[in-house]
């Protein structure tokens, strides 16, 4: 009786002090309270919000990425609970440690007009409040551009500094909004300074190198054609020697270009090319247009489609580009959205010459053999794979299957239960599944062997992890990476690698394999070697592309077209450059020359080795972001518009 008597008075006490003291939670907030705080904050939930602040709940409790309730109100322009939530003292102030905003930053950004007056209602300050404005006039959001200037806390040269940003960005609306203000800029653009301007990077050249060099471009006897079979082909190492594709090429004139074919539909996956056939995926829409936003990082929001969509898996001949079958796996209208910068088929295919697997996310699983009749498939449900700070911003799944053996591996990082999983090839039997405590992540599966170690890399947010192929049993693990990961994982003989670069940290690890527990370098052991680390850095690693290793060097490539090799070894920089244009796309390399293509359209052929040398430069049609793959003297392209076989034609003598 005394036990229940102090039990008592104990939850009286505390439901006193959280009535007195802020931060103190009552009786009434459960262990998961904060969670269902924020989340009643993105839903407009006034009544809850407000019996939670009751309760006790702290106003300003914030998430691992320092997020307040007043943050995810303002990201979801929920005016009434910012109202309720200012009027209890939230902090104005406060910013996430990811983009660094503030709620009113966040609101502007977006363009929510109604969430910007209830913060500047509740006492936004100046400073804030011209950010806020900057922001909402470069992103073309005139009523929000309008509801600040109209509260009269943007000076005069602000304006016309605003002015001369809309005219830049082609914010006409905006530009309105601001002249009927008073506001005054000359009509001319202002030029586009570059995005970054490292001390220790050089700018790209005025004029392009000529984009032919006739002595290496010369065709050479392949003796053995190499299966190029997921995504950066073998063991996804990105290389191919021996197969000796053309350095250069034109596609007006067709010099050294074998074939280019249609591809109806929008689609990011690569080809992959097993004996001579070339398989990739694609997703195509009943509406007359599918638009992307190729050369920066895409917008935040989806891509709201709504129309019926196809899911395809084609085949070609590698030599002649001849369509050898199309199946239409799906119909339907997509289960999740999309980036502005991906599709509705992001995955690459994957095959073992026995079976083409193709993966679309929540459309499902699928299992086709070599000649196109099916053989299984499974549903997976909704992979909400979206922005970590809102789910509601869908950006679309896009990790690779992964085959080894007769295994194949899944990366299924999403809102909810994330998790990795092996099945078994033939039937797509489960045979393991191992949770993962993972935000979205957009990388696919390594499976790492030498010698002595068989490892299962998976690259994401919270670490890069290294699991038993067999059993899914955690080995090791790096803690420490970028809020959002999309580069994978890759091997070379004793050494494993993995980047992030997204914000702070961004990090390269060179984990030795046959690691084992947690392999965190300390923080007096940053950019040294460890027993498990052969070299790491927190400064620089790249968020989009892959590295490239080849010939003792690892190549990154920022998506801005910064360039940085290092020795594989040591981690010791080489050299730092710059190449034009933005990159999403993976560098591939064969016989002592790497191919880097842009999303413009450029592919950059560089000579391999510790000295920086363009050898040619040469167009594709149109916007490209996938990855080429190479085979048998040909190297396939995939831009939004076309498949393309840069190949030598048959008729020439090769040299032997």
């Amino acid at each position: 009786m005394k036990s229940v008597l102090r039990s008592v008075i104990t939850l009286l006490l505390a439901a006193c002090l959280a009535s007195l003291v802020p931060g103190i939670p009552g009786p009434t907030l459960a262990a998961d309270s904060h969670e269902r705080f924020w989340q009643a904050a993105r839903d407009g939930d006034v009544a809850t919000v407000r019996k939670m602040l009751a309760a006790g709940m702290d106003v300003n409790a914030k998430t691992q990425f320092e997020c307040t309730a007043l943050i995810f109100a303002a990201n979801a322009n929920r005016a009434g609970v910012i109202r309720v939530l200012v009027e209890a003292g939230a902090d104005l102030d406060a910013k996430d440690n990811s983009y660094g905003f503030t709620a009113m930053q966040m609101a502007s950004w977006l363009g929510h007009t109604e969430a910007v007056q209830a913060l500047l209602d509740g006492g936004v300050g100046p400073d804030d409040a011209i950010g806020a404005f900057f922001a909402a006039a470069t992103n073309g959001h005139a009523e929000t551009v309008k509801a600040i200037v109209d509260r009269e806390l943007v000076p005069k040269a602000q304006l016309d500094a605003g002015l001369a940003t809309a005219i830049g960005a082609e914010a006409d609306d905006v530009a309105d909004v601001l002249r009927k203000a008073g506001a005054s800029a000359p009509e001319k653009p202002q030029e586009k300074q570059a995005e970054t301007q490292a001390s220790d990077t050089k700018e790209p050249p005025a004029t392009k190198p000529d984009p032919y060099n006739l002595k290496l471009d010369k065709p050479v006897k392949v003796w053995r054609a190499a299966n190029w079979p997921e995504f950066r082909g073998a063991r996804r190492s990105g290389t191919a020697d021996g197969q000796h594709p053309p350095v250069a090429w034109d596609l007006a004139s067709s010099r050294n270009v074998a074939w280019k074919v249609p591809i109806e539909g929008l689609g990011f996956s690569s080809p992959v090319i097993w004996d001579g056939r070339v398989y990739i995926t694609t997703a195509a829409s009943s509406a007359t247009e599918q638009t992307i936003d190729d050369g920066g990082l895409g917008w935040i929001a989806a891509v709201e489609e709504t129309v019926e969509h196809r899911w395809e898996l084609h085949a070609y001949e590698l030599r002649s580009g001849k369509l050898l079958w199309k199946r239409i796996v799906r119909r339907g209208v997509p289960q999740s959205q999309r980036h502005w910068k991906g599709s509705q088929a992001n995955p690459t295919c994957a095959t073992d010459g026995r079976y083409v697997i193709a993966s679309f996310g929540s459309e499902g699983l699928f299992a086709y053999d070599m000649d196109g009749k099916a053989v299984w498939s499974k549903q997976l449900g909704e992979l909400n794979a979206g922005w970590y700070l809102d789910p509601t911003f869908q950006w679309g799944y896009a990790s690779s299957p992964t085959i080894d053996g007769d295994r194949l591996f899944l990366q299924v990082d999403v809102h909810g239960d994330s998790f990795v999983a092996a099945y078994e090839l033939a039937s797509g039997k489960e045979l393991w599944r191992t949770r993962r405590e993972e935000i979205p992540s957009w990388g696919t599966p390594l499976v790492h062997r030498n010698a002595k170690h068989a490892e299962l890399v998976l690259n994401a947010s919270g670490a890069v992890v290294g699991y038993d192929p067999s059993t899914g049993k955690e080995l090791w693990r790096v803690r420490g990476n970028s809020p959002i990961t999309v580069a994978s994982p890759i091997g070379n003989g004793d050494l494993i690698y993995a980047t992030g670069g997204y914000k702070q940290p961004k990090p390269i690890y060179a984990v030795r394999a046959g690691a084992r527990g947690d392999v965190t370098p300390a923080e007096d052991q940053v950019g040294k070697a460890t027993p498990a680390l052969a070299w790491n850095s927190q400064t620089d690693g790249v968020y989009i592309v892959t590295p490239l290793v080849y010939r003792g060097v690892i190549y990154l490539c920022k998506n801005n077209g910064v360039l940085t090799a290092y020795d594989a070894g040591s981690g010791e920089k080489i050299y730092r450059e710059r190449l034009p244009g933005s990159f999403t796309a993976s560098p591939v390399a064969a016989d002592g020359h790497i191919y880097f293509t842009s999303e413009e359209g450029h592919v950059i052929v560089l000579q391999a080795g510790r000295e920086f040398k363009t050898i040619a430069t040469s167009e594709l049609d149109s916007a490209a972001l996938a990855t080429p793959a190479i085979s048998d003297g040909h190297i396939v392209f995939r831009t939004v518009k076309q498949l393309i076989g840069v190949g030598f034609p048959q008729r020439q003598a090769l040299v032997e």
